[in-house]
């Protein structure tokens, strides 16, 4: 059983996700969980004092390396990614301010609206795609 705080951020990031915990210490490597599993590293390496190899042991026996390169990762992405960005700065303000249920419902609610901003923006590049290309058979 992870210690208490770990416990806490995987709970957070699984439900900001819309995921289970047990999707983020899976043996699962698919993209939808790789990133989440990835932002629960981070968190906990930056919010703990807990070495690399005792994360990693949290998150289903990961080898230290896993931890260091998906904190490497998300830092970099960070810097470059304003989504993440943005889920990082969502989730370190709610492990920082709530607890508890609260915390879950809180996280749930902005996941299910970075979702659907996530689809209208996909839905916007798509009439763009189409409008330029409507554009260039016209010219």
């Amino acid at each position: 059983m992870p210690p208490r705080a770990i416990s806490r951020i995987q709970a957070a990031v699984a439900a900001y996700y819309g995921l289970r915990v047990q999707d983020l210490t899976g043996r699962r490597r698919t993209r939808h969980l790789a990133r989440p599993r990835q932002v629960a590293m981070y968190l906990a390496r930056r919010h703990t004092n807990y070495s690399y190899p005792a994360i990693g042991r949290c998150f289903g026996g990961r080898d230290h390396t896993t931890v260091l390169d998906a904190c490497r990762v998300v830092e970099r992405q960070a810097r470059t990614d304003p989504e993440i960005a943005r889920d990082l700065a969502r989730l370190e303000v709610a492990l920082r301010s709530e607890s508890g249920g609260a915390l879950a419902a809180g996280l749930a609610e902005l996941g299910r609206e970075a979702a659907l901003l996530a689809g209208q923006v996909a839905g916007l590049e798509a009439r763009i795609a189409g409008l330029m290309a409507a554009e260039a058979g016209d010219g």
